[in-house]
């Protein structure tokens, strides 16, 4: 899920390379809300924006991966 985030939003770190999925995965969160099925994912970014891109991206293809 990181990796297909990482090329469908075409992340890169501060020299231009391709975010190494270990980069990615220090900036997320994922956390259980106590006694239901929901997830909160949180992702730090200088960037609202982007920030909400790879929250949304990261649960569209979660969600493809594994419901569809």
């Amino acid at each position: 899920v990181l990796q297909e985030t990482i090329k469908a939003l075409d992340l890169r770190d501060s020299l231009g390379n391709p975010l190494r999925i270990e980069d990615l995965a220090a900036a997320l969160s994922v956390v259980s809300v106590k006694g239901t099925d929901l997830l909160e994912i949180y992702y730090a970014d200088s960037d609202p924006i982007m920030a909400a891109k790879v929250v949304n991206k990261l649960v569209e293809i979660y969600i493809k991966q594994n419901i569809q």
